[in-house]
Formats: C-alpha cells, sequence, structure tokens
C-alpha cells in the first residue's frame, strides 16, 4: 500500500487497490485514479440534484459516489458496503485514525482535517467522508 498518511480512509478497504485521498481533485484527475482500482464507473443511473460519479466494485458488493462540485472538483465521498467488510472497515478506521465517537473518525492531510462518518443501514452500510467543517 502507499504511504498511510495518503489514505483516503479505506475507500476500497478489501480490495487490493491504493486507496487514495480525492476530496479536492478535479474529475478528470479522479477519473485517471479509479482507473487503476477495482471500481469501474457506472453510467446506469443519474440523479440531476447532485453532480456526482457513480463507481461500482467489480469483485465485492461496494457502490463509491464521488460528489462534485459546479467546478468538477471533488467535495465529498460516500462509499457503500455489504456487512461483510465492516469489521475490517472498523479495524482500518481505528488503526489509521482518530476516533472522534463511536461512527466518527477524523484525519488530516496538508492541513485540513476530514471527517469520517459510517452509517449503519438495514443491507448496507456506508462511509461519508467530508471536510470537517461541512
Amino acid at each position: 500500500m502507499k504511504n498511510l498518511g495518503i489514505i483516503v480512509l479505506f475507500l476500497f478497504v478489501g480490495t487490493s487497490v491504493n486507496s487514495q485521498h480525492i476530496i479536492g481533485l478535479p474529475k478528470e484527475d479522479i477519473i485517471k485514479k479509479m482507473q487503476e482500482t477495482s471500481f469501474v464507473i457506472d453510467n446506469t443511473s443519474k440523479n440531476t440534484s447532485f453532480n456526482y460519479l457513480k463507481y461500482v466494485d467489480r469483485f465485492e458488493e461496494k457502490t463509491l459516489l464521488v460528489f462534485l462540485s459546479k467546478e468538477e472538483i471533488c467535495t465529498a465521498t460516500k462509499l457503500m458496503c455489504d456487512y461483510s467488510s465492516y469489521k475490517e472497515t472498523i479495524s482500518v478506521f481505528n488503526k489509521n485514525y482518530r476516533k472522534v465517537s463511536s461512527n466518527i473518525w477524523n484525519y488530516v492531510i496538508e492541513g485540513v482535517t476530514y471527517k469520517v462518518t459510517l452509517k449503519k443501514e438495514e443491507w448496507f452500510f456506508s462511509v461519508v467522508v467530508t471536510p470537517k467543517n461541512n
């Protein structure tokens, strides 16, 4: 794995990818980085309320939404996974991030603090990463 300080989170926990922090990157750079992962772009659905890229993992039950600003810069990510990777995800978060509460962690890159929020749903869990001030 690449330097853990650059890890977005786990973004791709359980896959053989170099997880990288993508918040703040332009759309073109995100598309290039994602081509190096097991995720593929999914253009089968669109939501006109949000500007985002949707990726699905080829091998596991994971979906990644990359939210973009009007300027096509990543502002947040949301990863949705089935519960098969839940314990591993929690373990990675506890090892690599500062735990704030039972379902929130923080990490810092280049002086900016990012908030990682885990939410349990009925059929899956989701992880949202945003700048802490959001």
